[in-house]
């Protein structure tokens, strides 16, 4: 289920879709150096048609992360009042 992001966070939140890809490297960094961080994973439910709703992240938690972060995409990293976020943007 979605998460809210409030700002400032006591933990860091780490969000990525619930596989292991590109936001395992960042859950184990935070394993490896003790950090308390909180696992934010977002389910894409299927859709009666085979497709799917991706609709947790791309409706519930992407806009509100677009304005900490006009580039804003999974994986992402919240730490206080900074948001880092995956990008192939130039």
């Amino acid at each position: 289920s979605s998460m809210p992001i409030t700002f400032p966070s006591e933990k860091v939140v780490v969000g990525y879709w619930n596989t292991r890809g590109l936001g395992a490297p960042l859950r184990m960094i935070c394993e490896y150096a003790g950090i308390e961080y909180v696992d934010q994973t977002y389910a894409q439910k299927v859709k009666e048609d085979g497709s799917y709703d991706g609709s947790c992240w791309f409706v519930d938690d992407k806009p509100g992360l677009l304005k900490h972060n006009p580039l804003m995409n999974l994986p992402y990293v919240v730490d206080g009042s900074t948001v880092v976020t995956q990008s192939n943007a130039c």
